[in-house]
């Protein structure tokens, strides 16, 4: 899940696309995560998970201007930015 707007993107391509391909194709995501968001300029908040490597990654940019908040509906986790 994706909120937000990345700026200085290539014109042409998605934030969303962009972020995907970003956390997708890494092998060491941990690592590579942190390097590539503090090149990252915009505001926006996401949670992604890596199925193949069971992980969860939440993030928001360092200024805090989109929400990232989680909570529990009927026993299930779930997620809200604004």
């Amino acid at each position: 899940a994706f909120n937000g707007e990345l700026y200085g993107m290539t014109e042409g391509v998605s934030d969303t696309r962009y972020l995907l391909r970003v956390l997708s194709d890494q092998e060491s995501i941990e690592t590579t995560v942190q390097k590539r968001l503090d090149t990252l300029e915009g505001e926006w908040a996401f949670v992604f998970y890596r199925k193949d490597r069971r992980k969860v990654i939440w993030c928001r940019d360092s200024f805090g201007r989109r929400s990232l908040l989680e909570g529990r509906v009927d026993g299930r986790l779930a997620f809200i930015s604004s």
